[in-house]
């Protein structure tokens, strides 16, 4: 073809249109353009996989049988090797590819888990109106419904406002899903979170009000958190927890009659709590970002708080501790972890003796009111489980190695990962 092109034009210009180099150059590029589309459709893990010889290997070198005079000749097996850089692109289009069906099905399974879950609230709700009972799980449906809801709602309203806003809310605010979108491994993170933030929650209020006591700045301050560092310190060295938890037995009581008077509901109220300790709590409970001012905080640790307080009236109601060996396995890790006890590796005894104890412990309200106190006052139900939670979480601490306590405060639930 360029032959008997270079022959008509030369017949009509004199001379030859290409050279040499530049004809070279032309048939090149048609044969890599011939060869792309072959490229493309073959898979690059394919330029990866050696070729195999059928016939019998012996080290580096194979013997073949060779039809001619039956003699054996020596081969040696050829590899071929793809560059790193088509190694990079074969594992990064598997990555995408994992990526998007697994948010696929996340996606799906979200939205047909809220489903459900709105069709078994109708039939609890309707059990619940004529006269019926219901179990600690049909409980934590309803809760975890009235969450779910709330969050689809938000992630609503954020896409109603700035559509383009909703992708960096989802990735930079993960919890902000409703909890059927969870995965198991997700769930399985989640329930590891909770362990290492409670750990680190602990460390960074105590740094924190340790800075702030020894803040030259603000004399008055410094000086209210001076105070409320000797209590913690107190509370550590006590040698039971109704000694520890009795170290803020002013800040527990509240005049009951004074509510009741007034009709009103006692509510979580955090007021009086140190910045650091807001910090630490948020941290511990996974309430949210501790880099937010701290009246942002406290209303992530109130709605924990009330939960926690909901569900313990929930299980008195169905008999405490014979209510315990009852709950399912993700119940009760859940009712452990959500109130700063054990670990999700722990065994089932474990679990149930914790969640006993914690029963044990809020059961036992009265008794931390000191002798010549007002019968008006009583305890704050709230401010009780968050003296209960940051004692469980500090027995958390006490139980790591030094090695592992240092790890938690700087990197948290970070782990190392080899490879790229």
């Amino acid at each position: 073809f360029f032959e008997q092109t270079q022959d008509f034009l030369s017949r009509h210009k004199g001379r030859p249109l290409l050279s040499a180099s530049m004809r070279s150059l032309i048939i090149l590029s048609g044969v890599i353009a011939a060869l792309v589309p072959v490229l493309a459709a073959t898979p690059l893990s394919a330029l990866q996989r050696p070729h195999t010889p059928s016939h019998q290997q012996f080290g580096s070198r194979s013997l073949r049988a060779c039809p001619r005079g039956g003699r054996l000749l020596a081969t040696v097996p050829v590899w071929q090797v793809r560059s790193p850089e088509l190694a990079f692109a074969d594992e990064l289009r598997e990555q995408m590819v994992n990526y998007v069906t697994e948010n696929w099905n996340r996606a799906s399974a979200g939205f047909k888990g809220m489903w459900a879950n709105w069709g078994k609230v109708r039939d609890i709700n309707k059990r619940l109106k004529e006269g019926g009972e219901m179990s600690y799980e049909e409980f934590r449906i309803l809760q975890r419904d009235r969450t779910d809801t709330g969050k689809l709602i938000r992630m609503v309203a954020v896409y109603a406002v700035q559509p383009s806003i909703l992708p960096y809310y989802l990735i930079f605010w993960p919890g902000c899903l409703p909890s059927t979108f969870d995965l198991p491994k997700h769930v399985a993170k989640g329930h590891l979170n909770l362990v290492a933030n409670r750990v680190q929650g602990v460390l960074t209020a105590m740094m924190d009000l340790d800075t702030e006591a020894n803040s030259d700045k603000d004399p008055k301050a410094a000086a209210t958190s001076g105070g409320v560092k000797a209590l913690v310190t107190a509370a550590l060295a006590a040698r039971s927890w109704k000694a520890a938890v009795a170290t803020a037995d002013n800040w527990l009581l509240y005049n009951s009659t004074e509510t009741r008077e007034k009709k009103q509901t006692r509510r979580a109220d955090l007021s009086g709590v140190p910045g650091p300790m807001v910090k630490g709590a948020a941290i511990a409970t996974n309430a949210g970002f501790s880099w937010l001012p701290g009246f942002l905080l406290k209303f992530g640790i109130r709605s924990h708080l009330e939960e926690v307080v909901a569900a313990d009236t929930k299980l008195q109601e169905l008999g405490g501790a014979k209510a315990v060996p009852s709950l399912t396995d993700a119940d009760l890790i859940e009712v452990c972890l959500a109130r700063g006890i054990g670990h999700p590796s722990w065994p089932r005894k474990q679990l149930e003796a914790g969640a006993n104890t914690w029963l044990a412990e809020t059961a036992a309200a009265d008794k931390l009111i000191p002798k010549g106190t007002s019968p008006d006052m009583a305890v704050c139900p709230f401010r009780l489980r968050l003296a209960l939670m940051g004692m469980h979480a500090v027995e958390s601490a006490r139980t790591l190695p030094s090695a592992e306590l240092s790890r938690q405060l700087y990197v948290g639930d970070a782990r190392l990962a080899p490879g790229f």
